[in-house]
């Protein structure tokens, strides 16, 4: 029981053999020193044994199983300590990022890369819807002859294109003309004359205008020229257009983008993930998507009808969920120390959470995983050791209660000596048990 006793305090235990009294050795009869005798002085925290000068072999043997019982006794007697520290503690929501590569072979948890695999699938149709568009548009222009007359001494000529006015109504000369210079007989003058036709510049019944309302002449001739229509212009009509609107365009592509991802999805139904064993990320916003329109008249434009060629594809990066969780995780307990200096994340606090889309570019994802988890206070047991060994219980106490990162702390103390030992922690470090464990 001894034996076992030292060797839990940390003692080697050696054997020694006695050696057999002979003929020549000292008297059988010769006294053995009491047991009190060899006795050690005791001195904590240093032990010493003091022995008689000349003992003999019987006396070795019992001196040895003596010091025994002294260093068991000393290990029972000598004080102990247990401190039980509550680290401070806090939950994170740590992001990092994740990239999916589906040229990947395999999960890399330094790099953050996951492997993935890529969904495709293209279709193209055409389809045609009427226009629906209806105006009255200008139809045939108003035409008639007006008669120029030159007030200065000189020919004018006028150029075809030339632009005379019924108000704001403008109508061209079809033809050149000279007009004739004006003639003085006395005090009659006589002005030059020459008839040309006209035509209104725009259709549309605004060109129908009365005798005597074109009188004006554009640009640099009305100097030397006025005008005049003598009778009406006629012609001028109107008509109703049908025309695409923009509505019609954004009606066929819808028809034919239903009708053409319910074919595409049935495509890749075979492909699609298990939404509990993997997560699709699509490519775009929608998916699928349209990838090219091409539509046979633009909005506005006159038609009867209405052509649109539409492609779409479905596009998407698959991964495992699995990975995902156990990749995020694998980086928030590495990156502890980065995330939070001197915390570390328990193992068993850390959750996995769905990631965000940072991106997508020719399938490769971007990823912004999502972790939660509780971060504690590193506590170094080792230099807490240390720090309370040998001093005042008070002072301990003390200590504990400023040391910086602890939510809380329990200290019980052992000391079944008294004296100057009393009140004290154990001057052994090792002496000293230390736990931690979480806050409530």
């Amino acid at each position: 029981e001894l034996r076992t006793l030292a060797q839990a305090a940390g003692w080697r235990v050696e054997k020694v053999a006695a050696a057999v009294p002979t003929a020549t050795a000292a008297p059988a009869t010769a006294p053995v020193p009491p047991i009190a005798a060899l006795a050690p002085r005791v001195d904590l925290p240093r032990l010493a044994l003091k022995l008689p000068a000349a003992p003999s072999a019987r006396v070795a043997s019992v001196v040895g199983v003596a010091g025994v019982v002294v260093l068991a006794l000393g290990t029972l007697l000598s004080p102990n300590a247990s401190v039980t520290v509550v680290p401070t503690s806090e939950q994170l929501q740590i992001e990092l990022p994740v990239i999916v590569d589906p040229s990947a072979k395999k999960v890399d948890a330094a790099a953050g890369r996951l492997p993935g695999r890529t969904i495709s699938r293209e279709l193209s149709e055409s389809a045609t819807a009427p226009a629906t568009g209806k105006k009255t548009v200008p139809d045939g222009k108003a035409s008639g002859e007006v008669v120029l007359l030159n007030r200065s001494e000189s020919a004018v000529s006028v150029p075809k294109g030339t632009v005379v006015l019924a108000g704001t109504v403008k109508f061209a000369t079809l033809s050149d003309v000279t007009v004739a210079p004006s003639r003085r007989a006395g005090a009659a003058q006589t002005f030059g004359m020459a008839t040309t036709r006209v035509q209104a510049v725009t259709g549309g019944a605004a060109g129908n205008v009365d005798r005597n309302k074109i009188d004006r002449i554009e640009g640099a001739l009305s100097a030397s020229l006025s005008v005049q229509n003598t009778a009406a212009l006629r012609g001028g009509s109107e008509r109703q257009m049908t025309y695409v609107t923009e509505d019609d365009r954004r009606r066929l592509q819808e028809r034919l983008f239903q009708s053409l991802a319910e074919k595409v999805m049935q495509q890749v139904k075979k492909d699609l993930p298990a939404s509990d064993k993997e997560t699709a990320v699509a490519w775009s916003g929608q998916n699928p998507a349209v990838v090219e329109a091409s539509f046979s008249k633009a909005a506005d434009e006159e038609a009867q009808s209405v052509a649109l060629t539409l492609k779409v594809r479905y596009g998407a990066t698959v991964f495992s969920n699995d990975a995902y969780n156990q990749l995020v995780k694998q980086q928030a307990q590495a990156n502890a120390g980065t995330l939070r200096p001197g915390y570390v994340i328990a193992k068993e606090t850390v959750q996995a959470e769905p990631p965000a889309v940072g991106g997508v570019e020719n399938g490769t994802v971007r990823l912004v995983g999502r972790v939660r988890a509780t971060a504690t206070q590193h506590v170094d047991t080792t230099a807490l050791r240390g720090a309370l060994a040998g001093k005042p219980v008070e002072t301990a106490r003390d200590a504990l209660g400023q040391l910086p990162g602890l939510a809380g702390y329990e200290l019980s103390v052992r000391n079944p000596l008294p004296g100057p030992f009393s009140g004290r922690m154990p001057s052994l470090g090792w002496r000293i048990s230390v736990q931690s464990r979480p806050a409530v």
